[in-house]
C-alpha cells in the first residue's frame, strides 16, 4: 500500500509515509533528497493495517500533504559507459546484464531511500557510437533527483556515469 504524501514548502518538498510493523505504526517524514526520521505509534488492533496507516496520516492530509499523481512526476535518464566492451545489441543480454542489474539496484536504492522516486527500467543502447547502459526514472523533482544521484554516487562504483538528463 503506497501511502507516500508530499508537500512543497518554499524551495523544499517534504514527505510523510507510514506503514505497519508488528505492533507499531511507523511514520517516516523528512525532506525529499535526504534521510528522514521515524516516529512509532501503537497499532490499534481494532483497525486493519490500512486504517491504522490512514489514521496516522490524517494529520498530514489536513496539513496539505497529498499523493503525487504519476502524470505530475518528472522523467529522466541516466547513462553509464558499458565498460567499453563490444556489446551486440541484437543478442540477449549476457555478460553485461549483471552490471545492468547492479546499476538498476543501486539507483533504485538511492532514489527510494531519499524519497525522490524510482527506477522505471534500464537497458543497453548506443549513443554517438558508444555502447551505454540507460536507466529511466520517474521522480518527484528532477533537480533534487540529479543532486541526490550526484551526491550518493560520488566516489563509488558507478560515479562515472555519462550524463543525467531530463526527458
Amino acid at each position: 500500500m503506497d501511502q507516500q504524501h508530499f508537500k512543497r514548502i518554499n524551495q523544499t518538498i517534504r514527505f510523510k509515509d507510514a506503514w505497519v510493523s508488528e505492533d507499531k505504526v511507523i511514520l517516516y517524514s523528512g525532506v525529499v533528497g535526504w534521510i528522514g526520521e521515524s516516529e512509532k505509534f501503537p497499532r490499534n488492533k481494532q483497525l486493519s493495517d490500512e486504517d491504522n496507516v490512514l489514521e496516522i496520516l490524517a494529520a498530514a492530509k489536513n496539513e496539505g500533504y497529498q499523493h503525487t499523481a504519476i502524470e505530475n512526476l518528472d522523467a529522466f535518464r541516466v547513462e553509464f559507459h558499458a565498460l567499453d566492451r563490444d556489446i551486440d545489441l541484437n543478442k540477449p543480454m549476457t555478460q553485461d546484464s549483471g552490471m545492468l542489474h547492479k546499476i538498476l539496484r543501486e539507483l533504485m536504492h538511492i532514489l527510494m531511500k531519499h524519497y525522490v522516486g524510482s527506477v522505471v527500467e534500464g537497458g543497453f543502447g548506443e549513443i554517438e557510437g558508444k555502447n551505454v547502459i540507460q536507466v529511466w526514472c520517474l521522480v518527484i523533482d528532477y533537480k533534487i533527483a540529479e543532486e541526490v544521484i550526484e551526491r550518493e554516487l560520488w566516489g563509488r562504483e558507478f560515479s562515472s556515469y555519462e550524463r543525467i538528463y531530463w526527458h
